[in-house]
């Protein structure tokens, strides 16, 4: 559902990405970065009709939507839309009829100018993110790598190997809402250093607060 919600690469601001200063997101990266398309996916290089692509305009448009829709073979699809029957059965009407008055409305150039939003107001809540990570979590502690899309930042846990036991002993306590990466693994009872944090809605000083906690829970932890 991120294909349209590319940020670009992070560079790192010398003057004020770990000094102390808070900034206001925009790094080193300004707001006049046009359009980013989005990367080619697996299905344009399918030539064995096995691939089948999913989208969204939840992440583009508005996360209440939940509206997106499935591209690939006729003879996959099929098999989809008979159990799409069967179990949600069918898409909010209203909600399909906003995406459509929207898109009619806009057209591909407005739609286009929306999705150049969506992508600048992620850029500087990524940016921001990655600067409060860096002023507040001690290197040797953990390892992240800026993402390029999205709106999550992947955190590795250095010297903690279970972060499901970390997030429930000393996050939530803390009101610190992150998720742990066991989560998103097949066995669910799997440890996992990982650590999924979002910027999408919080606002920046929340943000900010959220990482001097998490930094201070880690020495906590570890000591």
């Amino acid at each position: 559902p991120y294909w349209l919600v590319e940020l670009g690469p992070w560079y790192e601001n010398k003057d004020n990405s770990n000094d102390g200063n808070d900034g206001d997101g925009d790094g080193d990266i300004n707001d006049d970065i046009p359009f980013i398309p989005p990367r080619d996916s697996f299905l344009s290089m399918d030539t064995d009709r096995r691939v089948v692509r999913l989208d969204s305009f939840s992440k583009i448009m508005s996360s209440g939507l939940r509206v997106g829709w499935v591209t690939g073979p006729k003879e996959l699809i099929q098999p989809i839309y008979l159990h799409h029957m069967v179990s949600a059965c069918n898409t909010s009407g209203l909600a399909q009829a906003v995406v459509q008055t929207m898109l009619s409305h806009w057209g591909w150039e407005g739609f286009i100018s929306h999705v150049t939003e969506v992508q600048r107001l992620y850029r500087k809540r990524r940016n921001y993110t990655i600067q409060m990570a860096r002023k507040y979590l001690e290197k040797e502690m953990v390892t992240f790598d800026p993402p390029n899309a999205g709106m999550f930042l992947w955190i590795k846990l250095n010297q903690i190997s279970d972060s499901k036991e970390f997030v429930e002993k000393y996050c939530l306590p803390a009101l610190v809402n992150i998720i742990p990466g066991t989560y998103f693994m097949p066995d669910s009872h799997a440890k996992s250093p990982y650590i999924r944090v979002s910027y999408s809605i919080a606002p920046l000083e929340n943000i900010q607060e959220a990482f001097r906690r998490l930094g201070d829970l880690l020495k906590n932890a570890s000591s």
